[in-house]
């Protein structure tokens, strides 16, 4: 079995790993905005709530050292040009079955067969 890479956070003391999601609380870390506030530029001008929390203090489950963990993030964003709608597209329907010029008289003939 091939080794997985993960992206993990170790003791300094006795070198044990763990997981971010171990140390790190999801709504502690990524904070929880309310009623953001934007200009015009739709820049952020406040928001509500709590912030981001990158710092944590955490006890090592084998040796009982206290250590900080400070985390360093940053996001890439990039224009996906198959989902992007704000430009003009096309759907591509699959091919539909054509109804022949005198489509009615089957619907007549359709009725006579019913009754």
């Amino acid at each position: 079995m091939r080794k997985q890479k993960f992206n993990t956070i170790k003791c300094p003391q006795c070198g044990r790993e763990y997981l971010p999601a171990e140390i790190y609380v999801p709504f502690a870390f990524f904070g929880k905005p309310k009623r953001i506030v934007r200009d015009i530029d739709q820049s952020i001008l406040d928001h509500e709530g709590s912030n981001m929390d990158l710092k944590e203090r955490y006890i090592c489950d084998s040796c009982n050292t206290t250590f900080d963990v400070i985390a360093n993030i940053s996001f890439k964003t990039r224009v996906n040009e198959k989902y992007n709608f704000a430009k003009d597209y096309q759907t591509k329907i699959k091919p539909s079955i054509t109804m022949p010029e005198n489509w009615w008289w089957f619907l007549k003939f359709e009725k006579l067969i019913l009754k």
